[in-house]
């Protein structure tokens, strides 16, 4: 089986991404489509992210790391249920707006800074995921035809480093 994790994390980006636009221009012309599109992107993207993060955990688990890599993909796995979380309360906070429990004819300031926020860390998790795939060969079998070298690939996450942990043996072959 290929692995699943790959496939699904564009679409959490993606709803994410649209439901963020809708809210920004919902806020500059309101109007029941914006806050429609922003609600129901935000829901559809906890979805997606929910079985792009147990993917991730079933490919984890199946790929064959190295020891530093592993540890990347740990920290990797870490942001990704603390996103998760955050796209579940947010979604939970848009709901409240959406369906006028907070009074608004439109997402406010501080919903839309808070938005701004985990879409940050849509992008950097995006970027981060992109690192152990581009520049270790995370889940991939490394053949040498990266855009840059091995060396350079592998420099990208290297000040991330101190956020990582030793990771757990899956597989027999960690020391």
């Amino acid at each position: 089986m290929p692995p699943i994790h790959p496939i699904l994390v564009h679409f959490p980006v993606s709803l994410v991404t649209v439901a963020l636009g809708a809210d920004v221009i919902g806020r500059l012309r309101p109007s029941a489509e914006t806050r429609a599109l922003g609600f129901w992107c935000l829901v559809v993207a906890v979805v997606g992210a929910a079985g792009a993060v147990a993917a991730g955990f079933v490919d984890m688990y199946r790929a064959d790391l190295a020891e530093a890599t592993h540890r990347f993909v740990h920290l990797h796995r870490d942001i990704g249920l603390l996103l998760l979380a955050a796209l579940a309360l947010l979604a939970v906070w848009r709901w409240r707006i959406w369906r006028g429990t907070v009074p608004a004819d439109r997402v406010g300031w501080p919903y839309l800074l808070s938005a701004i926020a985990v879409f940050t860390l849509v992008v950097f998790q995006g970027w981060f995921g992109g690192e152990l795939v581009y520049g270790l060969g995370a889940g991939v079998s490394a053949a040498g035809q990266g855009v840059v070298s091995p060396e350079e690939g592998q420099m990208g996450l290297a000040p991330f480093a101190g956020f990582t942990e030793t990771a757990p043996d899956h597989h027999g072959h960690h020391q």
